[in-house]
Order: C-alpha cells, then sequence, then structure tokens
C-alpha cells in the first residue's frame, strides 16, 4: 500500500467532506490504516465511507469515524458517492479510480449529472489520461458536457482553489447538480 503524496494528504486534510472506502480518499486513493481518515474526521471534516459487503472482510473499514454505509454492489456504491458529493476528486490510483472516475464523466455526458470532476496530480500522473481526452475531442467525439466538467490541477493550492470557486458557486450545502440516478 503505498503512502499519499504531500498534495493528497493535504487535499484530504483540507478537505471539508470525504467519501472514502478503506483505502479510498477522495476521488480513489490509497491511504494507510485510516490515518488520513482520521486525521480529516479530527480537522472538522464530514467522512462518509461507502463499502460493498463483499470486501467487508478483505478490506478493514476504518472503525468510529464519520459514517459507514454497507452496499450490496460497486455500482451502488458510486450511486451513492455521486449521490452525496457536490464534485470529485481523482488522485492518483489504479482500476478502480479509473473505473469512477469515468463513471462520473459519463453520467456527467449522460446527463444524469452536472458536477465538477477534478484530476489532481503534480507528477503528470492524469497526462496519458488528458492525452486521450484530447484525442477524443481531435476525433470530435468528446460531448461539451465532458469538456464543461472535467478540470484538471497540478498542485494541492490549484486543487483546492477549484474545490473552493466550484463549491462557492453552487453553494455547498445546496446541491445545484443532484444526481438523477442510474
Amino acid at each position: 500500500m503505498r503512502k499519499l503524496s504531500a498534495c493528497e494528504h493535504n487535499i484530504v486534510l483540507r478537505s471539508a467532506s470525504l467519501v472514502f472506502k478503506r483505502d479510498c480518499g477522495i476521488g480513489r486513493t490509497r491511504i494507510s490504516d485510516g490515518e488520513d481518515v482520521s486525521a480529516a474526521a479530527a480537522a472538522g471534516g464530514e467522512v462518509l465511507g461507502i463499502m460493498p459487503r463483499h470486501l467487508i472482510r478483505p478490506e478493514r473499514a476504518a472503525e468510529n469515524i464519520g459514517t459507514l454505509q454497507i452496499v450490496d454492489s460497486l455500482a451502488e456504491r458510486k450511486q451513492r458517492m455521486a449521490e452525496a458529493s457536490d464534485l470529485f476528486v481523482a488522485l492518483p490510483g489504479g482500476i478502480g479510480t479509473l473505473n469512477e472516475l469515468i463513471e462520473m464523466l459519463t453520467l456527467n455526458d449522460l446527463g444524469l449529472q452536472d458536477k465538477a470532476v477534478i484530476l489532481c496530480a503534480g507528477d503528470d500522473f492524469w497526462r496519458p489520461f488528458v492525452a486521450m481526452i484530447e484525442r477524443f475531442r481531435a476525433y470530435g467525439v468528446l460531448r461539451p458536457s465532458v469538456e464543461r466538467s472535467l478540470r484538471f490541477a497540478t498542485s494541492v493550492e490549484d486543487t483546492m482553489r477549484l474545490i473552493e470557486t466550484l463549491l462557492s458557486q453552487t453553494g455547498s450545502s445546496a446541491r445545484a447538480a443532484q444526481s438523477r440516478g442510474v
């Protein structure tokens, strides 16, 4: 299990709300034994864990931190994440991260939600994904809804500025871009 980068750690600590799965941070990234989730909770962050039932044994949820919702499937997990979030921040991660990132962009593309998706990586982790998006644009298959919702950040400062700007535009307590279900 890799440790969070400084950028990832700072985003977790400074976020007003955090949706997590035992080894997931904002978006999807590994965290070590819940320490960053604990730090987010200690800093006043609202922590919501959404874990598929089949992962209860293989993965251990951080205990006594915020709210843990147990769901029946990964699809239900993604739907609950979409419903509970004002926006999404994708940190460097694996196939699960990519799956969740594509899901959130797809929900925007289909008009089922209208929520920003921020790619955060100071080390060019998302460069191949950005190149693919640019290729979609060049081929004329990228819809404006995806381009409008996708943002890029190369530092924690850029990411936090984007989060603060986007939340102030919609109001963090009012969900201007409610998920309409999938």
